[in-house]
């Protein structure tokens, strides 16, 4: 193999051509592995035999060659070493230490350099490998690494390659070096990308740990504090003894604790945008001018409240409920933004199929530092006396869950301007059914009951039997199915939501759109699954509630059914 000699310019031509195949084969690859095989391919398909070395300290390692098969078999014959861990000590061999040195690429004649490559007991090989690879000259130049030290060794062989061939080797060397950088260099940002990626997931993991510390101890606090008097006040009850005016005051205390439990649950889901919207189609203005109302009784004397109503007959579909809480907790917001004395400014407009609520104050405005953090869960800037740093986690969780969205703006010292945006929407409200709030006692209707805390079933269950109704109870889908196939039918299916052996939901809804009427009772937060109960109008009841919310939904239940 090798090249056939041609005449000067032809010749020259070839051999430039042929490296810059080899230079533009290797500037395709992506890692050196793929760039050393590119190379030697390249230039042996147009008859070179081609030579790569890594220096590593005092010895060069070849990583590729394209020596003649008959060559490589003599080598490893007699030295018993093989062609991909053949290593060379520079001390050794004077013509690699030459070439890197030098800036050039420098000249050799192959029976003058082989010798040195073998250990003094194999020297005598130097002869007969010359003539298995029948090539005469060799070029070696330098590759540099991206520091521009030498690092490599490129040996070009070639029957007529002269002094001429020298300049284009060392530029093929130099395109070499460049090529390797650029590798490098791309697998180290790789692997920077990685460690970065890494480190963001990790500081991402102790930020989400950091927001759940937070978020169980602020309820945790919460909590706690209203359990306390809550079980002072049942273990006065449970001694006895007490004056009538005591017993009453213990029980309202219980009472109150756990409805502050409850309140604290429905500010967590609303948090999290899991609670149970129960939407109406209704005119903006009416839904935001009733909530003006209620803060405007609230509000102190030196606090003004303005109502600049400009939506018009914008309807939106909304838990007005809800809706007005968001406005209340703004306003409690701007009340303490104000201890002196300010106005409260509440307004509304609807353009482009949105419909706007701004309330804006003029308070002590907001920390550039704070800002960013107002809708996190328990933070607050005014103590733990004045409120658990829930409230504008909340507002932010019932917008989104209704699909809007809020903005806010702030300076210290010129108040504080909340933007919310809602969906406009042209449908009005059905009709409203008329309904009895509460079931007439002893009616005798047959109920079933699907719940699976044993405390919870049985009180539903004596509820609903103190007021005449049949009551049957089940703690699992199983059991409720093997109820269900008795005759006669039950009149009305109460259900909690997750249920041991699976969700109710799609089973139940089945049996309402078969005109079954049914009741859900849960307090599970909920997730996208619920849609299609939410659409269909379903009955559904959010836990924690007391005997009156119990017997009005049975009510409406049995008489939206029948309607």
């Amino acid at each position: 193999m090798g090249l056939a000699p041609l005449g000067g310019v032809d010749r020259r031509l070839k051999v430039m051509a042929a490296l810059h195949r080899a230079g533009l084969a290797a500037a395709r690859t992506d890692d050196p592995d793929a760039l050393y095989d590119s190379v030697v391919d390249s230039l042996q398909d147009v008859g070179f035999f081609v030579s790569i070395y890594v220096v590593e300290g005092e010895r060069a390692r070849m990583v590729r060659s394209s020596f003649g098969q008959r060559a490589v078999k003599v080598v490893e014959r007699h030295t018993g070493l093989r062609q991909d861990s053949f290593s060379v000590a520079l001390e050794q061999a004077p013509w690699f230490r030459q070439v890197l040195e030098s800036p050039d690429a420098t000249l050799f004649e192959t029976s003058k350099v082989l010798g040195e490559i073998f250990p003094g007991g194999a020297k005598w090989l130097a002869g007969p490998v010359a003539r298995a690879i029948k090539i005469r000259s060799i070029i070696g130049a330098r590759v540099l690494d991206e520091g521009l030290r030498p690092s490599g060794l490129l040996f070009l062989l070639g029957n007529d390659l002269t002094v001429d061939d020298v300049p284009t080797a060392s530029v093929f060397a130099q395109l070499l070096s460049v090529t390797l950088g650029r590798l490098r260099l791309t697998r180290e940002l790789s692997k920077g990308v990685e460690a970065l990626r890494a480190t963001q997931a990790q500081l991402v993991q102790t930020q989400k740990m950091e927001a759940v510390g937070r978020l169980t101890g602020g309820l945790a606090h919460d909590l706690n504090n209203m359990l306390t008097p809550a079980l002072f006040s049942i273990g006065e009850l449970e001694t006895g003894g007490l004056s009538d005016a005591d017993y009453r005051e213990n029980v309202a205390i219980v009472r109150q604790a756990l409805e502050r439990c409850a309140d604290l649950t429905r500010s967590m889901l609303a948090f999290g945008r899991r609670q149970m919207l129960a939407r109406r189609y209704v005119v903006f203005d009416d839904v935001v001018g009733e909530a003006v109302r209620l803060v405007r009784a609230s509000f102190p004397e030196p606090v003004r409240v303005e109502w600049l109503p400009g939506a018009g007959s914008a309807r939106v579909h909304v838990d007005v409920t809800q809706v007005q809480q968001v406005l209340v907790n703004l306003a409690l917001n701007a009340r303490e933004a104000m201890p002196s004395g300010g106005t409260f400014t509440v307004s509304t407009g609807a353009s482009g199929g949105w419909v706007e609520l701004a309330c804006r104050d003029t308070g002590v405005g907001i920390a550039p530092e704070v800002l960013p953090r107002i809708f996190e869960p328990f933070f607050s800037t005014r103590g733990p006396a004045n409120g658990s740093g829930l409230g504008l986690s909340v507002v932010d969780g019932i917008v989104q869950q209704h699909g809007g969205t809020i903005s806010v703006e702030s300076q210290p010292g010129t108040g504080t301007r909340f933007c919310l945006r809602f969906r406009e929407e042209q449908r009005e409200e059905p009709q409203a059914l008329s309904s009895s709030a509460r079931v007439t006692v002893g009616r005798g209707r047959r109920v079933l009951v699907v719940e699976d805390d044993l405390l919870v079933r049985r009180t539903l269950v004596r509820v609903l039997k103190a007021e005449g109704f049949q009551v049957a109870e089940a703690a699992s889908l199983t059991e409720s199915r093997a109820l269900r196939a008795k005759e006669p039918p039950f009149e009305l299916v109460v259900t909690d939501v997750v249920l041991p052996d699976g969700k109710s939901t799609e089973e139940t809804l089945a049996m309402y759109q078969r005109g079954q009427p049914v009741l859900f009772v849960t307090g599970h937060p909920l997730d996208s699954n619920w849609s299609p109960v939410e659409l269909a109008r379903v009955p559904v009841l959010m836990k924690p509630f007391g005997p009156g919310e119990l017997l009005a939904a049975v009510g409406a239940a049995f008489t939206s059914r029948s309607a």
